[in-house]
């Protein structure tokens, strides 16, 4: 073991020693000199700064997995080369994390220091360790913080493996001519013998299916969805890639093994799940905590619109309202149960377009009377309404409401009509619209680029029907 760790390991301590130190420079340097360092040179430290630790783990320093075959031949047994792995692995994931939590740790000492000085830097450190308690005690942020500690692992403990793995499957390839390989695939395909299939087959077909699923499942693709296969995937595949190194199981015994840490990652994440449940009912949670909440439970749980309505009222930030308008959308509340006229220009306008997205012309109508009250409610210039009005274009209406639209006053609803007949009509039925409103329309929305081109559309038609009728016509009296 003592030999193995002066082979293997002093390097990469010193190297990480180094990559350590320079990280935490260059972050001093980038927030001291913020604004007179070049772009490309705090953008390349910055890449340095996250990437550089983990990819360094991973990556770098790699010389006992790949002299495995030979240590094995050697003196040492198998035993002792495992526990060396782990040991070596494990001690990377733990230094690396350190690196990491030190990088957070000067941000939030140099950043709070450099504004308020040094009394609320103590503040900011309690503020800090306030941060770090509200996404432990949040299910749904704390599930995300447990996936990324995964894929870091994955990344330590196998990534240095890769390269091993890449050899194996080219010598088996190697064995096997393409006609072979192209039979057996066919062959498994017809006969849907999934077990028959090689590892390299089996990686496909599971990547096409994952592929097709996460392409068609649509809206309900979520955090939680995708967290849960990724977490299974790295279990399985973790499984895999270490047996093909160090062979110490059977292809049996690998399947249990790969299942049974597949499912031991995965059921984590369902306990997360209830605890976000719980959070979203939660009225003293944080309101950004209930939003996260609120989508990572998405697909399968739909809380009480009195729930909804609470977290929707305290929500002030534009991206969180255009993300509820989302989900109140996809799970098609009534707008008039949370839509008020209280929220800014900026959040109304998120709302209502988040909202529009995902439902249909049912709530239309009403979405169209709650924003003609807020605009009669609030001093909006002309260029507000009709982003007010673009916002609800999304849907497609029927040519009866939209005869009623634009019969009456306001830009907005006129403005919104045109828009809902572009999409909704098809190109004929749109000209003859156009061409029997036009003279309702303002000069406002004339000057407008769409308006302009489909009177100019209803011009251009006219003059070549007057042309087509006249070709043949010969006007005797200029002779």
């Amino acid at each position: 073991m003592q030999t193995l760790r002066k082979l293997f390991l002093l390097k990469y301590l010193k190297e990480w020693f180094s990559i350590s130190i320079a990280g935490v420079i260059f972050l001093i340097i980038g927030l001291i000199f913020e604004k007179s360092i070049p772009g490309f040179i705090g953008f390349g430290g910055l890449l340095f700064i996250i990437f550089g630790p983990i990819i360094h783990a991973s990556f770098t320093n790699n010389e006992y997995q790949e002299n495995l075959d030979w240590l094995i031949n050697f003196q040492f047994n198998r035993k002792q080369l495992l526990k060396f792995y782990f040991f070596a692995q494990s001690l990377k994931l733990f230094l690396v994390t350190a690196t990491y939590i030190s990088y957070i740790v000067i941000l939030a000492l140099i950043t709070y220091k450099g504004k308020t000085g040094t009394t609320s830097a103590k503040k900011s450190e309690l503020t800090l360790l306030s941060d770090i308690q509200d996404i432990i005690a949040s299910p749904s942020q704390l599930s995300v913080l447990f996936f990324v500690f995964l894929m870091a692992a994955y990344a330590i403990y196998f990534a240095s493996l890769f390269k091993a793995n890449a050899e194996h499957i080219r010598r088996m390839e190697i064995k096997r001519s393409t006609q072979e390989l192209r039979a057996n695939f066919i062959k498994s395909l017809k006969n849907f013998d999934f077990q028959g299939m090689n590892s390299y087959h089996k990686a496909s077909l599971l990547s096409i299916t994952g592929l097709l699923l996460f392409l068609f499942a649509g809206d309900n693709i979520n955090t939680f969805i995708v967290i849960v296969f990724l977490s299974g995937a790295i279990g399985y595949n973790g499984v895999v890639i270490f047996n093909r190194k160090f062979k110490i199981l059977t292809l049996n015994k690998e399947r249990v093994f790969a299942y049974a840490l597949a499912v031991s990652f995965i059921l984590p994440h369902f306990g997360f799940y209830l605890g976000a449940i719980a959070e979203v009912n939660n009225n003293k949670a944080e309101v950004k905590s209930r939003s996260f909440a609120l989508d990572y439970i998405r697909p399968y749980y739909t809380p009480s619109l009195k729930v909804f309505e609470q977290i929707v009222s305290k929500t002030t930030e534009c991206r969180d309202l255009q993300e509820l308008g989302r989900y109140a959308g996809l799970k098609k509340f009534e707008p008039k149960y949370f839509i008020t006229q209280n929220y800014k220009y900026c959040g109304y306008l998120s709302l209502i377009g988040g909202y529009n997205q995902h439902s249909d012309f049912t709530f239309l109508p009403q979405l169209v009377t709650l924003t003609q009250e807020y605009i009669n409610k609030n001093d909006l210039s002309d260029d507000q309404v009709l982003k007010l009005a673009l916002a609800l274009k999304h849907q497609r209406a029927p040519q009866r409401y939209i005869n009623t639209l634009i019969s009456q006053e306001g830009i907005f609803k006129k403005y919104l009509a045109v828009r809902l007949a572009k999409r909704s009509l098809d190109y004929r039925k749109y000209k003859i619209f156009m061409k029997a409103n036009v003279d309702q329309l303002p000069e406002t929305l004339k000057k407008l680029g769409s308006v302009k081109r489909a009177i100019a559309n209803i011009h251009d038609d006219e003059l070549e029907k007057k042309n087509k009728d006249n070709k043949h016509f010969i006007n005797y009296g200029n002779y």
